[in-house]
């Protein structure tokens, strides 16, 4: 399973959030019950807001967003 969407930068982060990032979810089954995530997010800018940007996503896929999909198919 693949997810593919757009991912924008918070409110807070206006310069940066113009910009759509790219992001591309992979699911696999290795075996029964194990799953392999890839996660790939790119697009980033340079310079200004763009280092908060990657901050907060870098905090949002693996404080929130992963561990909200692991807890879903555990």
């Amino acid at each position: 399973m693949t997810i593919d969407e757009s991912a924008g930068p918070p409110p807070e982060l206006p310069e940066a959030r113009s910009q759509r990032t790219h992001v591309v979810v992979r699911l696999r089954e290795l075996a029964a019950g194990e799953t392999l995530v890839t996660l790939r997010h790119d697009g980033w800018g340079e310079g200004g807001e763009w280092d908060a940007a990657f901050e907060y996503f870098s905090r949002v896929w693996g404080g929130v967003v992963l561990a909200r999909l692991k807890r879903r198919f555990e």
